[in-house]
């Protein structure tokens, strides 16, 4: 049964439910497609067999897995997709009122600091690019309590970063898959591990292990999202990733001084330069859909194609149908599959912009550098409003791309 075939032979009240039956069974499936063979009938809990039966008479009674797996994904990613934002937006946190109220505006804004920004020429081709150094556990631990030494304040930040150590909460893992393994073995609840901080219930840093001093700047970028949001649940999205992005930016500075291979330290700005790069062109995708969402209230295959058309080019190898179901299997992947946030990219991008923005406030003169120190640990103690009235910065302008 085809999704047009629903909504032409079914009352409006018995649409959503079957539609989202066919999700339920469409969810099971990217699952089967995605980690391996699985009993996906077992699996979905499906109790509606003829619905599976109506797919499979497409094909034959011995369906092909792959071909029913493609055909009900062709048919229903869109509502799957509208599940996804639904799920999202469900977070009161992310219904920031600046974010829903200016989608256009920020992402003109992202999009002009993209193409008018220097970022481009920070990025080192990869015919140019190095291997780090190889570094032992002391020497990173040495780099990092060097950096710490140098701020403000300096002694409550050694403290909580030696308690954190003293405390087996700063974990090295080879892999993803290791945290499962760590979780079970250390008797951890498995939500309490993950790759950021950016949630209260995140009491772990966990770190992929390089043992070079890029490892350095991630335990230092990780350390500062858990000062950032010690006895607080949440930040706004536009300051999520600011101040650890910022202390990228310092730490950075600070190994120069150190005199660390220069070209080791080129490659960090680099690397942190093309992750905001891609995390700013996937932020305009989802801004795009945002405001299609918001406009419309849910999204379907034809708005979205329209939507697109004008920005896809014809000289592109790939048709335009490629094209758009590229664009919309690559956000399925990355919020479904990746675990990722619709505003993960959006807080990255303008962490970004906000923080090269408080570096020259930073270095201007003692009092600027407390100020941003103090930010750190007690960022919780004040409003939005009222951290960026003390950095002199207005909340447009955090997303102002300033050409001086």
């Amino acid at each position: 049964m085809t999704r047009e075939e629903i909504l032409n032979n079914y009352k409006e009240e018995e649409r959503e439910k079957i539609i989202n039956q066919y999700v339920d069974l469409l969810e099971v499936l990217l699952a089967v497609n995605h980690y391996g063979e699985l009993d996906f009938l077992k699996e979905s809990k499906i109790s509606i067999n003829d619905i599976y039966q109506s797919i499979a008479n497409v094909y034959g009674k011995r369906a092909n897995k792959k071909e029913l797996f493609k055909y009900i994904y062709e048919e229903f990613k869109y509502d799957f997709l509208n599940r996804l934002i639904k799920e999202e937006l469900k977070e009161d946190s992310l219904l920031d009122p600046f974010i829903i109220n200016n989608l256009d505006f920020i992402r003109n804004t992202i999009l002009e600091y993209l193409t008018k920004s220097n970022i481009m020429d920070k990025i080192i081709p990869e015919e140019e690019t190095v291997k780090y150094k190889k570094l032992s556990d002391i020497e990173i631990y040495n780099n990092i309590i060097g950096f710490l030494s140098t701020v403000d304040n300096k002694l409550r930040l050694l403290d909580l970063y030696n308690r954190l150590k003293l405390d087996n909460k700063i974990i090295y893992i080879e892999k993803e898959e290791d945290l499962d393994k760590i979780a079970e073995e250390n008797n951890i609840d498995r939500e309490e591990l993950g790759f950021n901080t950016s949630l209260q219930l995140n009491k772990y840093i966990t770190i992929i292990k390089q043992n070079n001093i890029s490892n350095c700047i991630d335990e230092i970028h990780e350390f500062i999202h858990y000062l950032n949001l010690h006895n607080k649940e949440r930040l706004p999205i536009t300051l999520i990733e600011y101040l650890p992005i910022l202390y990228e930016y310092l730490a950075i500075d600070y190994y120069k001084k150190m005199k660390i291979n220069e070209d080791e330290l080129k490659q960090m700005i680099s690397d942190r330069s093309l992750n905001t790069l891609v995390s700013g062109v996937s932020s305009l995708d989802y801004l795009d859909l945002l405001s299609l969402y918001k406009d419309n209230n849910s999204l379907n295959k034809e708005l979205v194609e329209d939507y697109f058309k004008s920005e896809y080019d014809s000289n592109l190898d790939i048709s335009y149908d490629e094209y758009i179901n590229n664009k919309i299997d690559n956000i399925i992947n990355d919020l479904y599959f990746e675990k990722g946030s619709i505003y993960k990219d959006i807080s990255y991008i303008l962490g970004d912009i906000l923080a090269l923005k408080s570096l020259s406030f930073y270095n201007e003169n003692y009092t600027n550098k407390r100020t941003i120190n103090d930010l750190v640990t007690n960022i919780n103690n004040y409003s939005e409003e009222e951290i960026l009235k003390l950095l002199n910065i207005s909340k447009e302008k955090v997303l102002s791309y300033d050409q001086k």
